[in-house]
């Protein structure tokens, strides 16, 4: 582009930049000129290959510095090292940008560290990994993978080395966006995020990632890889440069919904195709702390079915149930379709229950003669049933001993002496705290 010297100002009208972007409205974008560092630049109008000395915009200060810019939509956008800024064309005169400041207050930490894709600009600032459509930026690195982007390592990888910038790219493949990079100790790692289900992955491969590209110039979209050896490779196939492809996928721990109750987890039924592969499923206890025996499948089955798992002791007592999924495949892979547990809220632990008044659905005078009482005890349990009168008088009061279950979970029928009242009302109390009633059927 047409520049000049930084010392004496004179002419330099072949400055090589390494920033460019576009085209928009017949334009395209230039930057990085060293002796302009705030500065756009940008041709005449559908002539790329005409530059005119005044062709450009100081976009901000030099000490601020433009490290890249792109399209979205039907605006031209400038990184500095700072924030976002909008590259408005004049509308009267083409030759005209005018720079304006965005909401979107972060930037990348390097020059290759941002791609456009699904609607937006995805970036990897100081901070973590954000999107922007142009206006305040959101973050996508989530609780699962923020430690990485803080400095602190998170299942079994090391964070993110932001001084090593050379190795940190972006890229979108259908519906998912890489980000590879050095790590804390010089490894090169990939991680993956679906844009779409706004999940996390961690790719490993035989060479490791230094570049990417999406290429559409075949008639159809392919991924290109390059690797810091010197490979060029294609996204796809079943096999790692002929290796077995190594799959391990954890899930979550899931809480059901309940995030402070136990659960009383039963089992749970993988919906699979194994598709000739053996598969080991190991569930994980108690927010990953407790681990239970694995579930292999090696049937060699090609079809999809059912495997149940069934806990030891059954059920098991946890707040919470993770999955690690483990196999090797170096031709079609597994499919899983889903997942369901068998699973109930723990009650509570209590030493005394009682209920509400109850006319048990039923209008006027009538007799409680019984009940089904669902209760776990360590101790002797002390059930109180208290018939009222329709004026909110107290007729009667009975006390039943129910026999302590062992700290098992047990069904059983309670006889009562035949009171007759218009209303009722329970009372269970033990003197061992571990006390749970489930379920009262009068």
């Amino acid at each position: 582009v047409p520049s000049v010297t930084s010392a004496s100002g004179a002419p330099n009208l072949a400055q090589p930049v390494p920033y460019i972007w576009g085209p928009l409205q017949g334009l395209i974008f230039a930057a990085g000129d060293p002796n302009r560092p705030g500065a756009v630049y940008y041709p005449y109008a559908d002539s790329v290959d005409q530059w005119s000395a005044s062709g450009y915009v100081d976009v901000c200060s030099s000490t601020e510095a433009i490290i890249g810019g792109f399209i979205l939509g039907s605006q031209s956008f400038a990184w500095s090292t700072q924030r976002l800024y909008a590259l408005n064309i004049n509308l009267n005169d083409a030759s005209s940008v005018i720079a304006t400041v965005t909401n979107c207050t972060k930037a990348p930490i390097a020059p290759w560290a941002h791609v456009t894709g699904f609607g937006a600009n995805w970036f990897l600032a100081s901070s973590g990994l954000f999107m922007t459509d142009g206006q305040v930026e959101t973050c996508i690195s989530d609780m699962w993978v923020r430690p990485l982007f803080i400095g602190q390592s998170s299942n079994g990888l090391y964070p993110i080395d932001y001084s090593a910038t050379t190795a940190i790219r972006l890229g979108i493949y259908q519906n998912e966006l890489y980000l590879t990079y050095q790590d804390t100790l010089g490894q090169r790692q990939t991680l993956i995020y679906h844009l779409l289900d706004r999940v996390w992955r961690h790719a490993h491969y035989a060479y490791a990632i230094s570049a990417m590209y999406t290429d559409a110039s075949v008639g159809y979209s392919r991924f290109l890889f390059g690797t810091a050896g010197g490979r060029g490779m294609v996204a796809g196939g079943t096999t790692d440069l002929y290796s077995p492809i190594d799959v391990h996928i954890r899930t979550p721990a899931f809480n059901q919904g309940y995030p402070k109750s136990l659960k009383r987890y039963s089992d749970f039924t993988m919906d699979m195709n194994p598709n000739g592969h053996t598969i080991t499923v190991t569930p994980y206890l108690s927010y990953d702390q407790g681990t239970q025996t694995a579930l292999t499948v090696s049937d060699g089955s090609v079809t999809r079915q059912p495997y149940i798992y069934s806990f030891t002791p059954v059920p098991v007592l946890s707040p919470t149930l993770a999955l690690d999924i483990q196999y090797s495949s170096s031709e079609a892979p597994p499919v899983v379709y889903g997942v369901t547990t068998t699973w109930e809220v723990e009650p509570p632990t209590i030493t005394r229950w009682t209920s509400l008044p109850t006319d048990h659905g039923l209008v006027g005078w009538h007799l409680a003669t019984g009940m089904f009482l669902s209760l776990r005890s360590a101790a002797e349990v002390t059930l109180s049933v208290t018939a009222w009168g329709q004026g909110g008088t107290v007729l009667s009061t009975h006390t039943y001993a129910v026999p302590g279950t062992g700290g098992e979970k047990f069904k059983d029928y309670i006889p009562f002496i035949a009171t007759k009242g218009a209303f009722y009302s329970y009372q269970l109390s033990s003197s061992a705290p571990d006390l749970k009633s489930t379920r009262l059927n009068s």
